[in-house]
């Protein structure tokens, strides 16, 4: 037996989190494939350098049609994590460095310091007019709110996905400020706005299709979902916030009352 089939692709063998791949599972064969595979890179089990076997070997492996082990090897490659080189095979040309997580502050103060400090990359995915998704019971909504989608990123990686909505009225006098900066520090900074209560909830979710393609996640994948409100002395929402963390890009620590 190679060590290809003892310590690498075998679905039976492998020590990396994957379940069996079956067509009669919800996802595409080709997909489950991309997912073993991807996991088995980012586990550490494929390094950089390290050559896949041939895609015949491949399709033999995992009982699959040739063309959909390439399928599944053309996403990896879009993710920037093998190549094809002709003559040789597919390369992997990326190992995966876990990223260093950041603490998901509990107080205002703590997010400004943390994004004053640490101020990532942004990336506007979609904008425009709407409200947002939330049930008015314990405050007032404005007429109209400005929203923006973006993708936080931190040494080339996508580990955020933010969709924010402002007051509209609020955006339109500031809209360079928010537009070129983060939202919650150039909302803070205003003179005109008066700020009475900030709260967030969080909840442990598995990615959902869009989530999973902004952020490169297998879906299902789990992510840390926060949803943030912020009200001014009238009760208005001026604020709300839908967060998606990637798993591995956050950390919450909690003190224990004793």
């Amino acid at each position: 037996m190679t060590k290809f089939q003892q310590s690498k692709v075998s679905p039976l063998s492998a020590k990396s989190n994957t379940t069996a791949i079956s067509a009669a599972g919800p996802l595409p064969l080709y997909y489950q494939l991309y997912e073993t595979l991807r996991s088995q890179i980012l586990d550490g089990i494929w390094t950089n350098g390290d050559f896949f076997p041939p895609i015949t070997v491949l399709a033999s492996e995992f009982n699959m049609a040739t063309v959909t082990v390439r399928q599944a090897l053309n996403l990896l490659q879009k993710d920037g994590l093998v190549n094809s080189q002709r003559g040789r095979g597919t390369v992997i040309t990326s190992s995966f460095t876990a990223p260093q997580p950041f603490q998901l502050e509990s107080t205002v103060t703590e997010i400004l310091d943390l994004y004053a400090e640490d101020s990532p990359e942004v990336e506007t995915i979609d904008e425009g007019v709407r409200m947002p998704p939330v049930i008015a019971n314990d405050f007032r909504l404005f007429p109209s709110y400005f929203f923006i989608k973006r993708a936080h990123i931190r040494n080339g990686e996508r580990y955020c996905l933010i969709t924010l909505f402002l007051a509209e009225s609020i955006f339109r006098n500031n809209e360079n400020e928010f537009r070129n900066n983060l939202a919650l520090p150039v909302l803070f900074s205003l003179d005109n706005i008066d700020i009475k209560r900030a709260w967030q909830s969080l909840k442990l979710e598995k990615a959902d299709h869009s989530t999973s393609t902004v952020l490169k996640l297998p879906g299902g994948d789990p992510i840390a979902h926060v949803t943030r409100y912020i009200t001014n002395t009238m009760n208005e929402l001026v604020y709300f916030a839908d967060v998606r963390y990637r798993a591995d890009a956050i950390q919450y620590n909690m003190e224990l009352k004793i």
